[in-house]
C-alpha cells in the first residue's frame, strides 16, 4: 500500500474504499521489487543473494 509510504506523506491522491486488500498484502507478503531495465548479471546478483540468506537462515535453524 504506497499511501501508508512515507515518500507519501506530503502528497495529494485520492482513495477509493477501504485499500483493505492492499494493506493485507502489504503487511502478509514479501515483496521484491524490481525494474524493466534489470539485465542478467543483476538478477543473477539478486537470486545469488538470496541463496545466502536462505542457507543462512536454515544454518541459523538447524543450531535451535
Amino acid at each position: 500500500n504506497v499511501t501508508r509510504q512515507p515518500a507519501y506523506e506530503n502528497i495529494k491522491y485520492r482513495i477509493f474504499g477501504t485499500l483493505k486488500n492492499t494493506d493485507f498484502i502489504m503487511n502478509n507478503t514479501f515483496w521484491i521489487g524490481l525494474y524493466p531495465g534489470i539485465n542478467k548479471h543483476m538478477l543473477k546478483y539478486i537470486v545469488d543473494t538470496f541463496e545466502r540468506f536462505f542457507k543462512g537462515a536454515t544454518d541459523e535453524y538447524r543450531k535451535i
